[in-house]
């Protein structure tokens, strides 16, 4: 099968540059997982579900741009689902009492597969209490009731509610403000290097303290001891990053390893052009 080449554009230096086309129908998708680290007990107490793509060649190609290209292809969501179906087909390798978080736009949290999904899923024995899905940053909420509907139907199933790179642009505060999450992940621009801003460290205290009553803190991108020190100090309870373990394939070991997934699947039989 073949679907022509759909293209991703990316910012750079304040400039609009077209990336290489990417071919969706040559890619290996991957799931990784990286740990998120309850900073009271200093136990994980989560996994966050991490695509990785490859070429046919083995060039690895940034996730990012392959979302932003099946997109712009008209499959987003099916490619968004397949990671999710990927990243849920791990969920009994998780230690016990750990949670799966999975990243989905706001058009795949409003999209009816995602309940149906979740919903298979569970049934296959998956403990709803022990996922999270995890809004991006990617897309604005056009249909905010829409949006509302899809947190209450989660909420209803025992599913959690997250909102990435809270702090890193507009859509996350209006994602905070609207859907009322049970988890706010800090964009990782306020995290590092925090521990030499003390006046960063400052704000993030007082936007913390305006999050919604008894929302669960993550910081992202923790890469020193020193910035660890200072999200504690900021109040965050829970972070993830490179200091505290590195994506990988298993929740026990962590090696950077991958598992194959069928992304072919989530594109269909129409071409792109």
């Amino acid at each position: 099968m073949h679907y022509g080449k759909a293209t991703a554009h990316c910012r750079d230096g304040g400039r609009m540059t077209t990336a290489a086309a990417t071919d969706l129908t040559t890619l290996r998708g991957s799931i990784l997982l990286q740990p998120i680290i309850d900073l009271e007990s200093d136990r994980v107490s989560g996994w966050e579900a991490l695509s990785r793509f490859t070429d046919d060649v083995g060039v690895e190609k940034p996730s990012h741009a392959v979302f932003n290209a099946a997109v712009h292809a008209g499959v987003g969501v099916a490619f968004e689902l397949q990671a999710v179906r990927s990243a849920l087909a791990l969920f009994k390798s998780l230690p016990t009492g750990t949670y799966l978080s999975l990243n989905v736009s706001v058009r795949t949290l409003t999209s009816p597969q995602l309940l149906s999904d979740l919903g298979t899923a569970v049934e296959a024995g998956v403990r709803p209490a022990r996922l999270v899905i995890e809004i991006t940053q990617g897309a604005p909420v056009h249909n905010v009731q829409a949006a509302v509907d899809a947190r209450e139907a989660l909420w209803q199933r025992g599913i959690r509610l997250a909102i990435d790179d809270f702090g890193g642009g507009h859509a996350g505060l209006v994602h905070a403000i609207t859907l009322r999450p049970d988890i706010v992940k800090l964009d990782r621009t306020l995290v590092d290097g925090v521990a030499k801003a003390p006046e960063r460290a400052r704000f993030l205290t007082g936007m913390i303290s305006g999050l919604p009553h008894g929302a669960v803190v993550v910081a992202k991108g923790v890469e020193s001891p020193e910035d660890l020190a200072a999200m504690r100090m900021a109040g965050v309870s829970h972070a993830q990053g490179y200091y505290l373990g590195v994506p990988g394939i298993d929740p026990v070991r962590r090696p950077s390893a991958t598992l194959s997934a069928d992304w072919s699947a989530a594109i269909g039989k129409r071409s792109v052009r």
